[in-house]
């Protein structure tokens, strides 16, 4: 039996495969990091929907690509002109026939490849900013890995691959802090005679880069207190670019309300110890601990 999104034979991945009790979900949740030439990955969305900025940038979702069904593609357009490339080329496929699994109930279509290790997508000239979501076009969990022309990498990233459970796909985000642009992403998997699947694009789409402002600063947070899954009040300043918020170490969802409030959840997996909120110009966390309830 088929066990993943194949290029001839197509089994709706998801659809009559039963998840097993306690299926397993990611691993890990990857952590900003700024490497070569000044591009930063910020993989903190994880499974939740893309945040309307990366790093400061305004994002653009992409529209409908003007595929139907099934179709054997290289590229797909992107909002404000231009198209993203794929080397080797891949197949479509609709999100819908997914039964609901793929991220942030997506609707468009999907990307994927079978029986090689990824492919590499090569974005429109200029770009400063680029989120996708992607995961493993096979059963079980395995290591996939985003990496950037300049050398800007995830690292091997744990995540569930096509069969579940919902939602698996994942949030890879890049973006730059300085003259750099973003050319090319290479997203690969470990799995074994498998492929990678991607979807649900982002792009700063011409979009103004970040203007530079003061490192940030984290004043107070209300409450001092919560449960996984509340909701917090950061107060501080130069919140306009926050790109990631940390609660003790682990990545939290998060909007920015206004540059000096931010509004974050207390992510699973967090612990007593500061809230942390880092942009392109610095980070800062609180002077005092947020106490993680049981």
């Amino acid at each position: 039996m088929k066990t993943r999104i194949g290029s001839r034979r197509l089994l709706r991945a998801r659809l009559l495969i039963p998840l097993a009790a306690g299926a397993l979900v990611v691993g890990l949740l990857p952590t900003p990091v700024a490497a070569v030439g000044g591009i930063v990955f910020d993989g903190s969305p994880g499974t939740n929907p893309p945040p309307a900025t990366l790093g400061g940038y305004p994002m653009t979702p992409f529209g409908p690509d003007g595929y139907a069904g099934v179709q054997y593609i290289s590229s797909v357009p992107a909002p404000g002109g231009g198209s993203v490339a794929f080397s080797p080329g891949v197949y479509t496929y609709p999100a819908t026939s997914l039964v609901g699994q793929w991220t942030a109930g997506y609707t468009g279509n999907v990307y994927f490849n079978d029986g090689v290790a990824g492919f590499t997508m090569t974005l429109p000239p200029g770009t400063k900013a680029f989120y996708f979501y992607g995961e493993p076009n096979a059963c079980g969990a395995w290591n996939v890995t985003a990496t950037t022309d300049n050398g800007t990498t995830t690292g091997p990233v744990y995540v569930s691959g096509v069969c579940g459970p919902a939602p698996s796909p994942r949030y890879f985000g890049f973006y730059s802090t300085g003259a750099a642009t973003i050319s090319s992403i290479a997203f690969s998997t470990d799995a074994p005679y498998a492929g990678v699947i991607v979807g649900q694009f982002g792009i700063n789409a011409g979009a103004p880069a970040p203007k530079p402002t003061d490192p940030p600063k984290v004043m107070s947070l209300s409450p001092g207190s919560g449960k996984v899954g509340s909701t917090v009040t950061i107060t501080g300043t130069s919140f306009s670019y926050a790109g990631m918020v940390t609660f003790n170490g682990v990545p939290a969802s998060f909007t920015v309300k206004t540059p000096t409030k931010i509004v974050a959840t207390v992510p699973a997996g967090a612990t007593t110890g500061p809230v942390r909120v880092t942009t392109p110009f610095g980070s800062a966390q609180s002077a005092n601990k947020f106490y993680v309830l049981p």
